[in-house]
């Protein structure tokens, strides 16, 4: 990712930023191939710099004649793909249950 492209994805991510809270900005095809299936992933279209309304659950990646295809999947499992060239992306990593479970726990002790 060009240095331009990366600094508009942070900026994005600034004015996204209670929508893109624990969210992390994808910046190459390597970083995306280093995202586990089953993340969460948002996007922002690069032409009107929007966020789109929905994240959807990462299913696969596809190299299609150059393009980048990221399959995503609703909670209600509705399929869809995007383009990795032409979105900002971004990914929440995955909690396992123990640190669901500290979480818990740090938020219970915090309120005691």
């Amino acid at each position: 990712m060009s240095s331009l492209k990366r600094d508009r994805g942070l900026k994005l991510q600034n004015k996204y930023i209670d929508d893109l809270k624990d969210y992390i900005l994808i910046e190459n095809e390597d970083d995306l191939n280093n995202v586990s299936k089953g993340n969460w992933i948002r996007y922002v279209d690069f032409q009107n710099h929007e966020l789109i309304p929905c994240a959807g659950i990462l299913i696969k990646t596809t190299k299609k004649k150059g393009r980048i295809i990221i399959t995503l999947m609703s909670i209600q499992k509705c399929f869809w793909t995007i383009n990795f060239n032409q979105n900002y992306i971004y990914y929440k990593k995955k909690f396992n249950d123990n640190d669901i479970k500290r979480s818990f726990l740090e938020n219970l002790k915090n309120q005691l």
